[in-house]
């Protein structure tokens, strides 16, 4: 018995080191241009009249890996839209008119957001928080079964150094393609999503355990159903079984000494 507490440590050590690796493998096998252009998978929409401002969420959730774009866009008073034949609108109101009869295709971006990841909610409201310039904002989470770690990208228009991508390092790969060599962009994540990556560790764990112990277990239960000592399969029917201990490796004999004394 003293040896299940090290070998459940063990198999929560591999878990945990198992899933580090599924979501950095997952996060790697996304370059730069499969990150950067998500297909649309669910979509929400939110706009502020006060603010003449507009916030679109879209999702990509694929096999390891869940891409967020955002767009934050704002409507100055003097942008109009001009239609053919000469007809000039608000651009925002025009906005607004085609959202209003579509209500049930559009909803709040929070709307669009399963359980499992509530973790876009903070990031999202940062969002609606400061509508003053037009922005595009990208998140990324890898793991499986659950998404255990996560990286931002965004991209202010108005912020004079372009790019950043907190919460992740990146690699960079060359390869030829059309003739030329191309670089592409590997980020791997290191934010820690906390809820996906003790249920994926629970879940490698629990695999690592069966691995490991379950066959064994299985296999001991077998001999001592056929009357066979559990640890070298001697056969014991010819005699006191192994109550008396096993008389060829001493499997029992402890207990059974300690069963005659009292």
């Amino acid at each position: 018995m003293r040896r299940w507490p090290l070998r459940v440590l063990v198999c929560l050590v591999l878990g945990a080191i198992t899933t580090v690796a599924v979501a950095w493998g997952c996060a790697y096998w996304q370059n730069g241009t499969n990150w950067f252009k998500p297909h649309v998978d669910r979509e929400g929409r939110w706009y502020s009249i006060e603010n003449r401002a507009s916030v679109t969420v879209k999702i990509d959730a694929a096999f390891g890996r869940t891409a967020v774009l955002t767009m934050a866009h704002t409507y100055p008073t003097d942008s109009k839209v001009r239609y053919p034949g000469g007809q000039v609108r608000d651009a925002f109101a025009d906005l607004i008119e085609k959202l209003e009869p579509r209500s049930n295709e559009f909803s709040s971006p929070l709307d669009v957001l399963p359980y499992w990841e509530t973790w876009l909610e903070p990031l999202i409201r940062s969002y609606w928080s400061d509508l003053s310039v037009d922005q595009s904002h990208y998140a990324f989470a890898t793991g499986w079964p659950f998404r255990a770690f996560f990286f931002e990208y965004d991209d202010v228009f108005s912020r004079p150094t372009g790019y950043g991508a907190p919460g992740a390092f990146r690699i960079d790969s060359t390869h030829e393609r059309y003739g030329r060599p191309m670089t592409e962009w590997h980020f791997i994540p290191y934010r820690v999503l906390p809820l996906g990556f003790t249920l994926n560790t629970l879940f490698y764990a629990a695999i690592w355990f069966g691995l490991f112990f379950g066959f064994a277990g299985t296999k001991r239960f077998l001999r001592v159903k056929r009357g066979r000592c559990p640890r070298c399969g001697y056969d014991l029917r010819g005699g006191a079984g192994l109550v008396a201990g096993c008389p060829e490796c001493g499997a029992g004999r402890m207990e059974a000494a300690d069963h005659a004394s009292r």
